[in-house]
């Protein structure tokens, strides 16, 4: 199988992987999304998987922001999207940016306890309809706010909630795992499979 991620040049170091990369760009492929927030760029491994998305021919605008990102990250990353006018590049926090107009967010930055549940108050008064987070089972101390976001949503009776946490040996840290939650049942219903068969 053709590897479609192989233009963008960036390290799978602190990253999400090439397992969850791919299944970010299935579920923006099969949901559709039309407003997403990336938050968290780095040096971009996640980012390709939207970037991608958008020259396979998604329909979607992308607002991707990180106070300190990779200094190479236009040259390896956003340089290899052939629609960028559907890009927005934000270097700033996401608690400056998070609003109703996206309809899908993509959580992968602050990892600190304040930082997180920052952001989830803003989500959640923001009424974002589908919300993806990295790291949701990560067991570094000084990252666990990240876990926050699988605690407050799988209790969440607003929100259908699936995540996956299994340890993969192509994935740099393993088991950090990943959560989806979606006010949807549609939504729901096709994201499900895609997680069935990681």
């Amino acid at each position: 199988m053709e590897d479609i991620f192989k233009k963008y040049r960036v390290g799978i170091k602190s990253s999400i992987g090439p397992t969850y990369r791919k299944l970010l760009y299935d579920i923006v492929i099969a949901t559709k999304p039309k407003n997403v927030l990336e938050i968290g760029s780095r040096g971009g491994y996640s980012t390709s998987a939207f970037l991608e998305a958008l020259n396979q021919g998604a329909d979607f605008h992308l607002t991707a922001c990180d106070p300190k990102p990779s200094r190479k990250i236009h040259e390896r990353v956003f340089n290899r999207c052939q629609r960028l006018d559907r890009v927005n590049w934000q270097q700033e926090y996401a608690q400056k940016i998070i609003s109703p107009e996206f309809d899908l967010v993509f959580a992968d930055g602050d990892h600190s306890t304040k930082g997180v549940f920052e952001e989830i108050r803003l989500l959640i008064e923001s009424d974002i309809e589908t919300i993806i987070a990295h790291d949701t089972w990560i067991d570094i101390p000084k990252f666990q706010g990240a876990w926050l976001y699988r605690y407050m949503f799988s209790h969440n009776e607003d929100y259908y909630y699936i995540d996956d946490n299994k340890r993969r040996q192509d994935d740099y840290y393993q088991g950090c795992g990943i959560s989806y939650m979606t006010r949807s049942k549609k939504l729901f219903e096709i994201v499900k499979p895609l997680f069935h068969n990681l």
